[in-house]
């Protein structure tokens, strides 16, 4: 018979509280608990959430600590870029919005090394950003 864990996501931080419970079999895989991070403030040091998971018939707890970085916009023009650990990829933070990033391809011109090719219409219809600087050699286009 399959017991229930009960996950409970709560903030050790002060400026922010929340309770999130579920329960969810042993042995889950690929399922995600959502709560809301809107009310984070923007800061560069992280924010520390504990995550305790307890089987309530053996009174056992495990206790996990995440850390967020809600980081704040930008103000000079430039763009950020995220990782994201769950399903992998970059994602650049321009304006408004996240947009995926893919870091691959001829996006890049090194004083006309790279010629146009047909591959960079696919996957930019495809939704990619592409990057991919690549040197003629030497030391020479990084020292310019």
């Amino acid at each position: 018979m399959e017991e229930d864990w009960e996950l409970i996501i709560e903030s050790v931080e002060l400026l922010w509280r929340t309770d999130v419970k579920a329960q969810m079999p042993i042995n889950l895989t690929e399922n995600e608990l959502e709560i809301s991070i809107a009310s984070f403030l923007p800061r560069f040091e992280p924010y520390d959430l504990k995550l305790p998971v307890c089987l309530p018939k053996c009174h056992q707890n495990i206790t996990r600590t995440i850390q967020i970085y809600p980081l704040p916009h930008r103000t000079d023009g430039g763009s950020t870029a995220k990782l994201d650990f769950l399903y992998g990829g970059l994602h650049i933070h321009e304006a408004e919005s996240w947009n995926p990033f893919f870091p691959f391809g001829f996006y890049v011109s090194w004083g006309d090394f790279l010629r146009y090719s047909s591959s960079q219409d696919q996957y930019n219809s495809l939704g990619y950003n592409l990057a991919s600087p690549l040197p003629i050699g030497g030391d020479t286009p990084f020292e310019q």
